[in-house]
């Protein structure tokens, strides 16, 4: 449904209410819709619902703030206006019969009761009238408040989750970038300190080998190298003692950190959802 044959729709639904009342009406959503403009205007009609439904808030709020009398099938009816029309009739016709009967009927006069009467209601209309323009107008004011509500409400979530989204962000990516890390160092450890080792226990017995085959020629650069393979297996035993302590201790002691870490941040991120 368009916004004119929304209008057109509720201008009809409202032949109930006074003219001036039903014109705030019809101007208060034509405004709101122009407000919202060509590209919300599905949005906001979806948000009203219907004609009748908006016909019938308008109805239901009238009746609400309006002491006074209630809406029928034949418009606006005034409990306390009808007993005076009612009383003024009966005497009226009373008075009438016999002014007839007495001095005849005279077009165009008016008894004073009548007079005062009209005077009276006429007032009464006016100020009626009045005080059901101001609160149809604070109604109006809140029943905007009430639409507008679910998106200002919706804009401030919104703004909200843009002003943390940067720190989550940070806190996300720093800390899978940590445990990256930290993995990407303990695989470089475990893969060097094993390849370490293996080359030192190699090398020491090429040394030593080479050193024993040269204390034929040269003496003194055979027991040179026969030294350094020693040595080679002396460190070798060390790195061995390393492994032992990083592949049986640290490594897994790490690995469940790493694990544990992880779930921290699931949890905490699950709970902050």
């Amino acid at each position: 449904m368009k916004k004119e044959a929304f209008l057109e729709r509720l201008e009809a639904l409202l032949q109930d209410i006074p003219e001036e009342e039903k014109r705030d009406a019809i101007d208060y959503y034509r405004d709101y819709l122009e407000e919202a403009g060509p590209e919300k205007e599905e949005e906001v009609l979806a948000e009203f619902q219907s004609p009748e439904h908006i016909a019938e808030v308008i109805r239901t709020e009238l009746q609400s703030e309006w002491s006074g009398g209630e809406f029928t099938d034949r418009g606006y009816n005034d409990s306390r206006f009808e007993e005076k029309r009612t009383t003024l009739s009966r005497s009226g016709g009373a008075e009438q019969g016999e002014r007839e009967k007495e001095a005849g009927f005279q077009a165009g006069t008016e008894d004073a009761p009548f007079r005062e009467f009209r005077d009276e209601e006429t007032g009464e209309n006016a100020a009626s009238n009045e005080n059901q323009r101001s609160r149809l107008s604070e109604m109006l004011h809140c029943l905007k408040e009430k639409i507008t509500g679910s998106k200002i409400g919706m804009v401030v979530a919104v703004l909200v989750v843009l002003a943390v989204l940067p720190f989550i962000f940070s806190l996300v990516t720093g800390t899978v970038g940590s445990v990256f890390g930290l993995a990407v160092a303990l695989a470089a450890i475990l893969v060097v300190l094993g390849l370490m080792t293996v080359l030192v226990f190699v090398g020491g017995i090429m040394l030593f080998v080479l050193g024993t085959a040269s204390l034929f020629e040269h003496f003194a650069m055979g027991l040179m190298f026969i030294g350094l393979g020693i040595a080679a297996e002396g460190s070798c035993l060390l790195l061995i003692c390393g492994c032992i302590l990083f592949y049986g201790v640290f490594l897994p002691w790490a690995v469940k950190g790493i694990i544990q870490l992880c779930r921290q941040a699931a949890g905490y991120l699950s709970a902050r959802a």
